[in-house]
């Protein structure tokens, strides 16, 4: 029974990726209950209403022709622009984008901890003489 069911299941998901059967119609195929919502088919991963559907395809085979508006212009017509003077006695206010002033100081090395007499690949050393390293630190 479950078995029956499952393949039913993949048959409904089959068909409805291929836009063979509409959302509510796999849903139907399932044993699920209908959804509150405009049923639609799934053409070239485009989700279609089936309302729109007509128009969907004469859109797509060219028979209908819906170019988008022209964009309103952004700029104001020529005469119409305002140039207001800047009073350059003010400062700038400094924000990220403004260079110093002056360059900043050049941060100084920091100080070791230790004063390390040697360095030594550890591989390269004998244990007396790691030990001997050791005496001299302490």
């Amino acid at each position: 029974m479950q078995e029956a069911k499952a393949k039913e299941s993949e048959r409904a998901q089959a068909e409805f990726t291929a836009g063979t059967v509409t959302f509510h119609e796999a849903r139907e195929i399932q044993g699920k209950a209908k959804l509150p919502c405009k049923d639609f088919v799934v053409i070239n991963l485009v989700p279609v209403h089936v309302d729109d559907l007509d128009d969907y395809i004469a859109a797509m085979s060219g028979k209908v022709i819906n170019p988008p508006p022209p964009p309103q212009h952004q700029l104001p017509s020529p005469g119409q622009t305002t140039v207001t003077p800047v009073d350059e006695t003010i400062p700038d206010i400094p924000d990220e984008n403004t260079p110093p002033t002056k360059p900043k100081p050049p941060v100084k090395p920091a100080k070791a901890q230790d004063d390390i007499v040697e360095v030594v690949p550890y591989d390269a050393i004998s244990r007396d003489k790691y030990r001997e390293l050791l005496r001299l630190k302490r």
